[in-house]
């Protein structure tokens, strides 16, 4: 997701993001075309969320960079 490469990660985590992600969750109940993200900490998601504010990303499928 380049939206999010570059992104500087909660201080508890202290890196910057590369971009790449994993779905993991893909059953029979996903329906629509939405994103829910997992950022272990109910801090760390509310700084992301706060940060990314997007309407929109970009995914590649299989991405030309992350393995």
């Amino acid at each position: 997701m380049p939206e999010l490469d570059g992104v500087q990660m909660p201080a508890s985590y202290g890196f910057v993001h590369d971009g790449c992600l994993s779905a993991d969750d893909v059953g029979g109940g996903i329906v629509g075309a939405h994103l829910d993200f997992f950022a272990a900490e109910k801090s760390s998601y509310l700084v992301l969320d706060g940060m990314l504010k997007l309407s929109s990303v970009t995914l590649f499928t299989p991405s030309p960079r992350c393995p």
